[in-house]
């Protein structure tokens, strides 16, 4: 999500994402086993034709986080002018992000927690008016929230809350404002009735710049918990996903020796072991990853799922809600927008129609700054910032996104198998 610097690109390089080999050796020869009785091989993408399927529009959704930079500016029109886009090229459902210490500035007063929506509430409504749903990525802490161990450490790293149960009290709020039957649609009988049903907990946990002052497999798993068990609370039938980890195959250090990402299967376990009771909670994984090329990218993808299976994930669908590339910047995955374009194509049609069990995806991202030219980070958007004009990344996306869903001529192409379930 928003927020990276080089340091954060150039890690993701060294970790992500280069070819997987040794651990890859393992999943060839489990897929080899599963040839003999298979026509299809797990380990390649031709592989036997299948019925087609259609897929849903929210199968098919964004990030969106630049909507939230617009209405923070007060700009209501461009907001709604990049919503309707969306809808106009097939996205059924936005990643948002709602910082905590946006919604709680101050501590709870005698134990009383106090929650304010007024700076979130219109990014909703613009995407209501669209007809399409927002996924909530519920993470962030108010400075009054925050580890004390790492708050004069983190910078712009995102600090841990030091209290579970505080941080479950904010996403038990945030399902009552926006859920099923929330306040929000209460007060706005007006729009389009579209409850937020899916809220991710936290993002990148297994990686330095997202949980400070250092990645805590237990630490995460108890704010998971907690969170999850308040949400399902207040919407049993809400979908909970374990905040996006970052598809890696090694865990890396920095040079002084602090970690800096965790391979997603440790961090799996770690956390697992230490509260069982979250695989209850675990409705989805929510997954990214970044590299050069495609295959690298499907490469994490069967990988995370493989490791998945390892630690009794293996039925858990994957939320796969960051993959994308730069057109700009002196570092960074970094590729022309011709490329750009080949590429989502080739990763999200693999991804929608493969066995790797994901239900949703959601590039990276709508819209970026497109400020600094040396900033990778500011060139990720897929249309233009100020007009909503699509780039021809987001007429490929909007073209597989209406092949796939059967709004074509031609039918939509069948199954391939891509991972072992």
């Amino acid at each position: 999500m928003g927020g990276r610097n080089l340091s954060y690109l150039d890690a993701m390089r060294w970790a992500g994402v280069r070819p997987i080999r040794r651990p890859l050796v393992l999943l060839a020869l489990v897929c080899a086993a599963a040839a003999l009785v298979s026509p299809a091989s797990a380990t390649t993408l031709d592989s036997q034709r299948q019925q087609p399927r259609r897929l849903p529009a929210n199968f098919f959704g964004v990030n969106a986080q630049w909507l939230q930079t617009l209405t923070a500016d007060g700009d209501t029109a461009a907001a709604l002018r990049h919503a309707r886009e969306m809808r106009r090229l097939g996205i059924g459902i936005a990643r948002i992000s709602l910082h905590w210490g946006a919604v709680e500035p101050s501590p709870p007063l005698l134990g009383s927690h106090h929650f304010s929506f007024a700076s979130f509430d219109p990014a909703v409504a613009a995407l209501a008016q669209s007809r399409i749903r927002v996924a909530l990525l519920l993470l962030g802490a108010p400075a009054w929230a925050r580890d004390v161990g790492g708050t004069l450490s983190c910078n712009r790293r995102l600090a841990a809350p030091g209290s579970p149960a505080d941080f479950a009290a904010y996403a038990a709020a945030v399902t009552e404002r926006y859920g099923r039957g929330g306040s929000f649609w209460r007060e706005h009988p007006d729009l389009p009735y579209l409850p937020v049903t899916q809220f991710e907990v936290w993002n990148e946990p297994n990686w330095w710049d997202y949980w400070c002052p250092d990645i805590n497999p237990a630490r995460y798993a108890d704010l998971f918990t907690e969170a999850a068990q308040q949400i399902h609370a207040a919407d049993p039938a809400a979908r909970v996903v374990l905040g996006g980890l970052v598809a890696t195959n090694r865990t890396t250090y920095w040079p002084d020796g602090t970690m800096h990402g965790m391979e997603t299967g440790q961090f799996l376990s770690l956390m697992l072991d230490h509260r069982p009771d979250a695989r209850a909670q675990i409705d989805a994984v929510g997954l990214h990853t970044y590299g050069d090329v495609p295959s690298i990218h499907l490469d994490l993808l069967r990988y995370a799922r493989w490791r998945l299976r390892q630690v009794g994930l293996g039925r858990v669908p994957f939320v796969y809600n960051e993959y994308g590339w730069a057109t700009k910047g002196d570092r960074g995955f970094v590729t022309s927008e011709r490329a750009r374009a080949a590429y989502l194509r080739k990763i999200t049609s693999v991804a929608a129609r493969g066995t790797c069990g994901i239900i949703e995806v959601d590039p990276y991202t709508w819209a970026t700054a497109e400020a600094s030219p040396a900033d990778a980070e500011d060139w990720f958007g897929i249309v233009d910032p100020q007009t909503a004009r699509p780039y021809a990344t987001a007429r490929a996306y909007s073209g597989v996104s209406q092949l796939l869903r059967g709004r074509l001529a031609k039918p939509a192409p069948g199954r391939i198998t891509t991972c072992r379930r």
